[in-house]
């Protein structure tokens, strides 16, 4: 099952193989609205980070879906749907801008403008994306792929200033705070490291 809770802590967002989502109230842990019925397993549950309830919560699905909500409304409503060709694995909001990254089992990462609804940018990696995120500042995306590499693009144009190369698959990766200095990266068959990215990340 993939969950998560809402940035102030006031409910949770659950989901999994049965193909519902659930909005679990954080006081009493009762149900906070009915559950909402989709197509396809949930594979990633993301919110906006800035606290934008209009366009604030994102869930990728084995349907090759990935649904926005309007967290506003109880219960929440779809507003937008992105269909790929693959599995949609990996989600991130960008820090600051209504910017949405999906990442899909056809090796591939879309970047969405979510006010226009429109595909900014797509581009292409070694393998089936498993996870996604953007730097604190938003300059850099760094993506975990099953060609076990890990890879950080900067935002500008989405080419590769850094590339980490592992032995097995990578599943996990999240820049650090504020500095974003640092990369947290797990794979498969590794124990997860915390990596130096060095001088040349101005952020």
């Amino acid at each position: 099952p993939m969950f998560l809770f809402l940035k102030d802590g006031s409910y949770l967002v659950c989901g999994g193989r049965e193909k519902r989502l659930h909005f679990i109230s954080s006081s009493d842990f009762k149900k906070r609205c009915p559950p909402i019925d989709l197509n396809g397993m949930v594979r990633s549950i993301v919110f906006m980070p800035n606290g934008c309830h209009e366009i604030g919560l994102a869930v990728g699905t084995g349907d090759e879906l990935a649904t926005v909500f309007d967290t506003s409304e109880d219960p929440p409503v779809p507003i937008l749907q992105v269909t790929r060709t693959r599995t949609v694995r990996a989600l991130c909001y960008h820090p600051s801008l209504p910017v949405l990254a999906i990442g899909d089992w056809a090796n591939k990462v879309v970047i969405i403008d979510l006010i226009e609804g429109e595909t900014i940018w797509e581009f292409s990696v070694g393998g089936r994306v498993h996870s996604l995120d953007f730097s604190h500042c938003g300059g850099f995306l760094a993506v975990a792929a099953d060609d076990c590499r890990f890879t950080i693009h900067e935002t500008g144009s989405f080419k590769v200033v850094q590339e980490i190369t592992m032995k097995s698959l990578a599943t996990a990766v999240r820049f650090s705070g504020v500095n974003g200095q640092y990369l947290a990266i797990d794979s498969e068959n590794d124990n997860a490291k915390v990596v130096h990215l060095g001088p040349f990340l101005s952020i």
